[in-house]
């Protein structure tokens, strides 16, 4: 007799939740009920079942909670926390609707839950190699309203039968460029694809780890079917300057140029190298895509 795994997906519009709702509903045995402000109207797949979801104002999920075995929790504001209102927005959704769903996990029992984390939760400096060992020290509103998410899913760990497992990601490529958010790979993008200038400051040496969301999905996936609890950082392990990121970019749009500026900036020295042995080992992690192929694809 075949079991199924019922999973509940908060954010399945977003730049994780899209690639993992499509893996999870391509994997046998899988169900799943999937969350979002505005879910599609049509559902093709069979074992997907859409709930229209807005974590800013009133919500319900204690029936989808009680169904699931795994509740995955991706959905969050990105706000900065630059001005009151998006102070609030980030309070609210980052901190009181994760908070209340941890809640009803930890009074239903016997939930597994996975959370989906930002590495911007790190102490600066940070090390030369990354581990999931590293301290942390939030600086940033955002930052620390995912460290919170952190502390109380860790808190959930162990009570009433429920098991808890965090993974922090680097900076996602999602497949579909309206899908990225605000970041230096996109806005680079966007300018290069009309012909304009690249600037790069300082020299340049800046590096981040891009990984496509499609292996942050299979990282997920090998939690879930494993059932693996604890922190994973999951990124590519290649590390890529701002510089070669430019002239990668350059190769395939050649109509764009790149120009330099000796100012340097405040995060010029940040080095983002990851350790993603961890994650190897207990999740057989292996990233199929670098960085020229999600590139690639994203223009496509």
């Amino acid at each position: 007799m075949s079991v199924t795994t019922r999973v509940l997906l908060i954010g399945a519009t977003g730049i994780v939740g899209t690639d993992l709702l499509d893996l999870l509903a391509a994997t046998p045995g899988m169900s799943v009920i999937a969350t979002s402000r505005k879910p599609p109207s049509e559902e093709p797949r069979a074992n997907v079942q859409w709930q229209a979801v807005d974590l800013s104002g009133s919500f319900d999920l204690y029936e989808a909670i009680a169904v699931s075995d795994w509740i995955i929790l991706s959905a969050a504001s990105k706000a900065s926390g630059a001005t009151f209102e998006e102070l609030e927005e980030l309070q609210h959704l980052n901190v009181q609707a994760v908070s209340s769903i941890i809640h009803s996990l930890s009074e239903a029992g016997h939930k597994r839950l996975l959370y989906v984390s930002s590495l911007s939760v790190l102490q600066r400096p940070l090390h030369e190699l990354i581990r999931e060992t590293d301290p942390c020290a939030p600086i940033t509103a955002y930052s620390l309203s995912k460290y919170w998410g952190e502390i109380i899913a860790n808190k959930l760990h162990g009570t009433n039968g429920c098991r808890s497992s965090i993974i922090r990601i680097s900076s996602p490529v999602p497949r579909q460029l309206e899908l990225m958010d605000n970041t230096v790979l996109k806005r680079w993008l966007t300018i290069a694809m009309d012909g304009g200038t690249i600037e790069v400051h300082g020299k340049g040496e800046r590096t981040q780890d891009f990984i496509a969301a499609e292996d942050i999905a299979q990282g997920c996936l090998s939690i879930i079917t494993g059932d693996h609890a604890g922190l994973y950082h999951l990124a590519s392990g290649q590390p890529v300057s701002m510089k070669s990121l430019a002239q990668l970019i350059v190769s395939e749009l050649p109509k764009a140029r790149v120009v330099t500026h000796p100012d340097k900036p405040e995060n010029d020295d940040e080095r983002w190298h990851l350790d993603i042995s961890k994650a190897t080992q207990d999740l057989a992690f292996s990233p199929r895509h670098d960085l020229l192929s999600s590139i690639r694809r994203l223009l496509d």
